[in-house]
């Protein structure tokens, strides 16, 4: 999982400026868009924190995990950098692979998670079973991120904030 709250404090301020007016158009053939494109800004602020967030949906084909049917698009919409799908892509997968901003959970069977999901992305790494499970709730709190996260965000932000400072 990555903060993205944090992430989004990694982008230098005149980039992250940009990223908030470059609108993606997301489509996938069933779930959460179910064949229609939506567009979302890749930087916006949570309703609940107030915080900016990096919004990202990487994406994969039908190669990348065999028997699925649910591939993701995106194509870039508008942005001021006049930038390329790809191009954006490694740009923003270094701010959200950067192991500063990421939680990395072994499951068991039982186990479960709740997650903000606008301040928390998420991806899994391969798995070889057939039988998997997953149920999607979405629920509208008016609250923030769990108290843990919260805390060691402003904790990795003074330490970030002070080893710039160092630099």
């Amino acid at each position: 999982m990555v903060d993205t709250s944090l992430a989004a404090l990694m982008v230098d301020g005149q980039r992250r400026e940009s990223y908030r007016h470059t609108e993606l158009s997301y489509f996938t053939k069933m779930t959460h868009f179910g064949g229609k494109s939506y567009e979302y800004p890749l930087v916006h602020r949570c309703p609940w924190t107030g915080h900016d967030t990096l919004r990202w949906s990487e994406v994969w084909e039908e190669s990348d995990h065999p028997g699925t049917s649910q591939t993701q698009n995106y194509k870039v919409v508008r942005s001021p950098r006049n930038i390329s799908a790809k191009k954006l892509e490694r740009e923003v997968c270094k701010y959200l692979k950067d192991e500063r901003v990421t939680v990395h959970l072994d499951f068991e069977d039982g186990d479960y998670v709740v997650i903000n999901n606008y301040s928390t992305v998420h991806g899994r790494t391969a798995f070889t079973s057939s039988e998997r499970e997953l149920w999607r709730v979405q629920l509208s709190p008016p609250s923030s991120n769990v108290p843990w996260q919260e805390a060691e965000t402003a904790a990795k932000i003074r330490d970030m904030q002070a080893e710039a400072k160092g630099a």
